[in-house]
């Protein structure tokens, strides 16, 4: 039983290594959430910026480099 499912779990990720290599689609949809957190993660850097732009003052500086 055990090596049943070291067989299909094998075959499963091969499956989907196959698929990804052959679809750019596939790739391109498994990137998406990487891409939305460097986006979300540039977004909040900006408006740290902005707030120790906005505000000129010491704690706000300290709070943005937590």
């Amino acid at each position: 039983m055990f090596a049943f499912m070291i067989i299909t779990m094998t075959l499963i990720v091969f499956a989907c290594t196959i698929a990804w290599l052959s679809s750019k689609a596939m790739r391109n949809w498994s990137e998406v959430p990487k891409y939305q957190m460097v986006k979300r993660e540039q977004t909040y850097e900006r408006a740290q910026r902005r707030d120790v732009a906005l505000l000129g003052c010491e704690s706000a500086a300290k709070k943005a480099t937590v």
